[in-house]
């Protein structure tokens, strides 16, 4: 019996001791000091789980982040659509429009100076003195994952509707050459 025992707590999944960080912080020093996790400016300062650092195990566990082709990436605005309207809007970016969890514009935020617009996903345009979408190109990989409007490819992030483009491009020309 105590052999069975033993066995059975040998194969038991063995998680680390994350911390957990969805919560508010002042500052992104006190989140980013803590393993595993990032500050997303948005709307409010949050502390979320820094999927891309967590093994399958533990990335099915956390709230903000999946498990697709072998590695932790976050969830994409629309990934939080069956939860409903309060957990997409409480998720930085994402706004609930047309009955589903969708991107949210940076000039959406209403920023009204620099200091208010979310360095993570938006930057200030000085002529025009409001808050606008970065360029795909401009962002790191974890959060061009999360965007609808961008694709991660070739280590590079583009925008998907010229990605999604090409594809059909070279489909076609594929099709022209059989």
């Amino acid at each position: 019996m105590l052999l069975l025992i033993s066995l059975l707590l040998l194969h038991q999944p063995v998680f680390s001791n994350f911390v957990t960080c969805p919560q508010l912080y002042t500052s992104r020093q006190s989140c980013e000091s803590q393993k595993g996790c990032i500050f997303y400016d948005w709307k409010q300062s949050t502390c979320y789980y820094d999927c891309p650092s967590y093994p399958q195990q533990e990335c099915i566990l956390l709230f903000n982040c999946k498990w697709v082709d072998q590695q932790c990436q976050f969830k994409a605005c629309l990934d939080y659509s069956e939860q409903g309207p309060k957990t997409c809007s409480n998720t930085p970016g994402c706004n609930w429009y047309w009955n589903k969890c969708r991107q949210q514009d940076c000039q959406d935020i209403g920023a009204s100076t620099q200091a208010a617009c979310s360095k993570t996903y938006c930057v200030w345009d000085e002529i025009g003195t409001k808050c606008v979408n970065k360029a795909c190109a401009d962002y790191t990989k974890p959060i061009c994952q999360q965007l609808t409007q961008c694709t991660w490819s070739s280590e590079t992030c583009t925008d998907a509707v010229f990605s999604n483009y090409g594809q059909l491009l070279m489909t076609l020309l594929i099709i022209l050459l059989s």
